[in-house]
């Protein structure tokens, strides 16, 4: 069942943002990079959504990209059980964001609504290969980081 989302109004989008503002998470995290174009640290926006039933994890996958994690057969290490939600729908970056805008105006929880409006303006902040040698300026990097503990605050 593949259904394709645009960024008009739509039922389809109304179910996922009213079942990302419940159970969605929104992390912006540091990460060390050491490639040929880019070196040092810098921040990356990441989805994740976790499910009971593998098909609802492979509609979001369907519509707006990403992975899905299976722990169907993973013991958590910290309560020695199985995983409650065993699937878990990942995305980042581009994929991430085209979700966040689709899901936008459906999102009614105060606390959500921030967290994504913080990670919308981080993505559309982010700019590649500032300056020379592919060093960001440090006013820029210090935006990023301004917006990692701004959702770091929020997830609290």
């Amino acid at each position: 069942m593949k259904l394709k989302i645009c960024n008009e109004a739509n039922e389809l989008n109304y179910y996922f943002g009213g079942l990302f503002d419940g159970i969605g998470k929104i992390y912006i995290h540091r990460e060390l990079r050491r490639d040929r174009k880019q070196t040092g640290l810098t921040f990356v926006m990441n989805l994740y959504c976790g499910f009971d039933n593998k098909n609802l994890a492979k509609l979001f996958q369907q519509n707006f990209g990403g992975l899905i994690h299976d722990y169907s057969r993973s013991i958590n290490p910290k309560t020695k059980n199985r995983y409650k939600k065993p699937f878990v729908w990942r995305s980042q970056r581009g994929n991430a964001m085209d979700f966040l805008c689709a899901i936008q105006p459906y999102i009614l929880g105060k606390k959500m609504s921030k967290k994504v409006e913080v990670a919308i303006k981080f993505e559309k902040f982010k700019e590649r290969n500032l300056g020379k040698h592919n060093k960001t300026h440090p006013s820029i990097a210090k935006k990023r980081k301004d917006f990692y503990q701004k959702m770091r605050k929020l997830n609290r």
